[in-house]
């Protein structure tokens, strides 16, 4: 027994200094830098999208890169691999790069050249290494002609060359081109929405819509006047619902503001139909094709008038028009038939592009106090009444006794008028939490309203 153990430790003794004198296994890893996956150009435009593949190992290693592409079907537009300095043809698919020491890099990329058809150039570039074949990653870049009619930024979560939604509204453009941002691969900047004469912006059954970044260069974007498309089954539930773990005071308000929209209920029906006279909807029905649909239901908050309705009741769709252009669709526009997409969409960018009836809505009759916004507030909200004709208005504020605590005058035009208001008397002492009554007076007119001021 005991020479066994001998024997045994021996052994041990001896696979440890064999082990102890055999040199570590060498680390093979890379590292992929793409600061830019998505750009925008002119036609004829040769443009490269360069990234950094870093050595990380510690040993030398070679890469292999193979391309997929898809470009518009022109003579002209094409994709081609770059590695360094030198670019190869665009019929190359499958190249290798030098070989990369130990902290090396090497830049690779993809070289667009821009054909007369407006569209969109994708390409896809799968790095790996010859040293250890597993070990691979894959980059997408696109390339977006200028020329188009609208861009459409895509945040559905469809695969990458797998566009099922876009490829559904690209059938269905007719005679217009568009551009197609893929949003998961990079975030849309305000001069590329710009570029373009309108937006489409989809988000299909995602329940992830608009994050903080996207709210922020839309609001600037229709804060400068510009024309935008938003269509998605989930947009006013993911922001406004208070189930959705999105949902904010802020983005309900961020909602109201830029898509002129408020949010009623998750689910409105898969019929929908077409407003008599409206310019998205007349004439138009259909039933959604996804049984399963979850479409919101929504209403307008400015000017502008309804386009769809649901079946079952409630608000499908609206379109709102001043200095921005905002038509916004609570439900997937992939789930419409060829037929009623086509039309929608031909609607859609028509008014968006040119005046509408919907621009120039008649003038009300009376004067009519329109809800505040937002309410509940604190402190400031936004007083809102359509008035007849211009003039001096007087706007009254009182607590529930009917004392008047804020009073002051506002000239006001015909049409819609907006008016901040900051919860303070007019000491300038602040207000109490509570409700309050507002009181518009108008060329011997009086309407009234209420407000909760919520601390």
């Amino acid at each position: 027994m005991l020479t066994f153990r001998k024997s045994t430790l021996a052994v041990l003794a001896t696979l440890v200094a064999c082990l102890a004198a055999a040199p570590a296994l060498a680390l093979v890893e890379y590292t992929w830098d793409t600061p830019v996956h998505v750009i925008v150009d002119d036609e004829f435009a040769f443009i490269e999208i360069y990234s950094t593949i870093t050595n990380t190992g510690d040993e030398r290693d070679t890469y292999d890169i193979h391309k997929e592409q898809l470009v518009p079907d022109d003579l002209i537009w094409s994709a081609s691999i770059c590695v360094g300095d030198f670019c190869y043809a665009p019929n190359v698919n499958d190249v290798s790069t030098g070989s990369i020491d130990p902290g090396g890099t090497v830049d690779i990329g993809v070289a667009y050249f821009f054909g007369t058809e407006p569209g969109t150039g994708y390409s896809s570039l799968r790095v790996s290494s010859q040293s250890a074949p597993g070990l691979e990653d894959t980059q997408n870049f696109v390339a977006i002609h200028s020329g188009c009619d609208v861009l459409a930024v895509d945040d559905t979560g469809d695969a990458f060359l797998s566009f099922d939604h876009m490829d559904a509204i690209r059938a269905q453009l007719g005679s217009r081109f568009a551009g197609h941002w893929p949003r998961a691969l990079q975030e849309v900047d305000l001069g590329s929405l710009q570029a373009f004469p309108a937006t489409l912006w989809i988000t299909g059954e995602n329940g992830e819509t608009l994050d903080a970044a996207d709210r922020a260069v839309l609001g600037d974007f229709l804060g400068g006047g510009g024309s935008l498309l938003v269509s998605g089954d989930e947009v006013g539930f993911d922001l406004c619902d208070p189930a959705s773990p999105n949902y904010s005071t802020a983005n309900v308000q961020w909602v109201a503001d830029n898509l002129d929209a408020g949010y009623e209920a998750d689910f409105g029906d898969t019929q929908v139909d077409g407003l008599a006279g409206s310019d998205l909807g007349d004439g138009l029905s259909f039933t959604l094709n996804d049984p399963m649909a979850d479409p919101d239901v929504i209403r307008l908050t400015r000017a502008g008038a309804a386009q769809f309705g649901y079946g079952t009741g409630g608000t499908a769709g609206i379109l709102s028009t001043g200095t921005k252009r905002v038509a916004f669709l609570g439900f997937d526009l992939a789930d419409l038939d060829a037929a009623s997409l086509g039309a929608v969409l031909d609607n859609a960018l028509t008014a968006l592009a040119q005046p509408s009836a919907s621009d120039t809505p008649a003038l009300p009759a009376a004067l009519t106090l329109l809800p505040n916004q937002p309410n509940p507030f604190n402190p400031k909200t936004t007083l809102r009444f359509r008035a007849p004709a211009d003039g001096l208005a007087r706007v009254d504020v009182l607590d529930l006794q009917g004392r008047q605590v804020a009073s002051f005058r506002v000239p006001v035009t015909a049409g819609e008028n907006a008016v901040p208001f900051t919860a303070v008397d007019a000491s300038g002492h602040d207000l109490a939490s509570g409700t309050y009554f507002t009181r518009v007076s108008l060329g011997g007119e009086v309407a009234t309203g209420k407000m909760t001021l919520l601390k």
